[in-house]
């Protein structure tokens, strides 16, 4: 699946052998400068034109995302973008932590305008990334929930591209990028060995390991027989805090509940210029924290690679 973050990706790694890592990101800025300005000036969060879904249908969408005091600047282009979606969503969440942010009154203005336009915008304890998904499961048990980042400028259908995906694959986690891990002698490999940004399928595979940066669409009620466990603070503070896609993604297996990517055709998902200062990415991927909290994992569920691999790698 071609994008610009495969753009970026590409120039990280080159970048890491050059032993100039700290410079792809201007690199990458520079390129997709003409696209992203584009983007900025289609931006205007007192378009009352867009909101939520306002028609009666057999289905609930409920958009998820969080952010930090250092993007709290380009998350706004996400609630933008949600509200924009040629499907509507019934709800678009902004999960803040109230340790960072007391109130509405901490933020942008621009926030107060989304919020006129549907957004809606709730304080909880300090999750870090969990924090997107974890408040919209446990408070929307019967909603579809869909996930994204709060650093990338979205497409208007994206909501449309995942949930006819999920119309196509009900049981199955939809994401618009997704990784798979790769085993040799039935032992997991190292992150960075695995398939990043897999195209090898688009049918259901349990290998495949949704990201959040594309977005993510959980169906409603699809990991209810763990759900206490995988929304359980107290556990994702203690063995996973960094890192929600590993998180996500054993419990996902535990469930049954296999990944597939929800389109074929090329996704432009373009970075917000700025937004990159302050990445988890330089932990979990540069600094193999996606193999720490893998690790932790797979030890507080008591999983060991054999039984990973079985259950990976077994036929949908």
């Amino acid at each position: 699946m071609s994008s610009d973050l495969s753009l970026k990706n590409q120039i990280r790694k080159i970048g890491i052998k050059l032993g100039v890592k700290q410079h792809f990101l201007p690199i990458y800025e520079l390129i997709t400068k003409p696209k992203t300005a584009r983007r900025l000036k289609q931006y205007d969060p007192q378009n009352d034109s867009y909101g939520l879904n306002t028609e009666k249908r057999d289905f609930e969408i409920t958009v998820s995302f969080t952010t930090f005091p250092a993007r709290i600047g380009s998350a706004v282009y996400v609630a933008d973008a949600m509200l924009r979606q040629t499907l509507k969503p019934d709800r678009v969440i902004l999960v803040l932590a109230e340790e960072e942010f007391k109130s509405i009154n901490d933020l942008p203005e621009d926030y107060l305008q989304l919020e006129k336009r549907g957004l809606s915008i709730v304080f909880t304890e300090n999750l870090k990334p969990h924090k997107k998904y974890q408040y919209a499961i446990q408070n929307c048990p019967d909603s579809i929930v869909i996930t994204v980042d709060d650093d990338i400028f979205y497409p208007e259908d994206l909501i449309e591209t995942l949930f006819l995906s999920y119309k196509e694959h009900p049981k199955a986690v939809s994401a618009m990028r997704a990784h798979r891990m790769i085993f040799n002698d039935r032992k997991i490999l190292p992150y960075n060995d695995w398939g990043i940004e897999s195209t090898y399928t688009y049918e259901p595979a349990y290998d495949l390991v949704a990201t959040g940066v594309g977005g993510v669409l959980y169906p409603a009620g699809c990991m209810t027989d763990r759900k206490d466990l995988l929304l359980d603070a107290k556990s994702i503070e203690a063995v996973c805090l960094d890192c929600d896609d590993i998180w996500l993604k054993m419990f996902e297996l535990l469930c049954g509940l296999p990944v597939v990517l929800a389109s074929k055709k090329k996704q432009e998902f373009l970075i917000v210029p700025g937004s990159q200062k302050n990445s988890l990415q330089s932990i979990n991927v540069d600094g193999n924290g996606n193999d720490i909290s893998l690790r932790s994992v797979m030890r507080f569920l008591n999983m060991s690679d054999e039984e990973l691999y079985e259950r990976a790698c077994r036929p949908v």
